[in-house]
């Protein structure tokens, strides 16, 4: 993983020689990525934000959400959950938007992992009363998304 990790600096030097705004968003949420199973969190939390940050300036709706998805896994690796519910609310919008079922999924089974990580938060216990009507299903377990 460090390999991948000095690869992904690698080209994000040469994104930026170049000034290839897209690719540079593409390393940096590679980068992150590589960060992230090497567990330097901070330093992923940076560049994936970078990424989303340069995404959204270009208009590419669909990387600014896989970035922002690989941002609120990272935050939540640090425990920063509501930055964590934030983005990966984000994540699952956009990708309603662009019409990707699958990420959208992705996206919210995550947001529900960290709901339930974070149920001490009082903004996440306020929106995992809204998701779920304050209820459990009948088989007392918490209701699941239905996609």
């Amino acid at each position: 993983m460090i390999r991948h990790s000095r690869a992904g600096q690698h080209a994000l030097a040469a994104a930026r020689h170049l000034g290839d705004r897209r690719g540079e968003g593409m390393a940096l949420n590679n980068l992150g990525s590589a960060l992230v199973e090497v567990r330097r969190f901070e330093e992923a939390i940076t560049a994936l934000q970078q990424a989303a940050d340069i995404f959204r300036e270009t208009g590419d709706r669909h990387r600014e959400g896989t970035a922002l998805n690989n941002l609120g896994s990272a935050l939540v690796e640090v425990r920063r959950f509501e930055e964590a519910i934030t983005a990966l609310q984000q994540a699952a919008d956009i990708f309603r938007e662009t019409g990707d079922r699958h990420r959208e999924g992705t996206a919210l089974n995550n947001l529900g992992i960290t709901l339930t990580k974070a149920r001490g938060s009082g903004r996440a216990r306020r929106m995992w009363h809204a998701v779920t009507g304050g209820r459990r299903a009948h088989t007392g377990r918490p209701p699941t998304a239905n996609l």
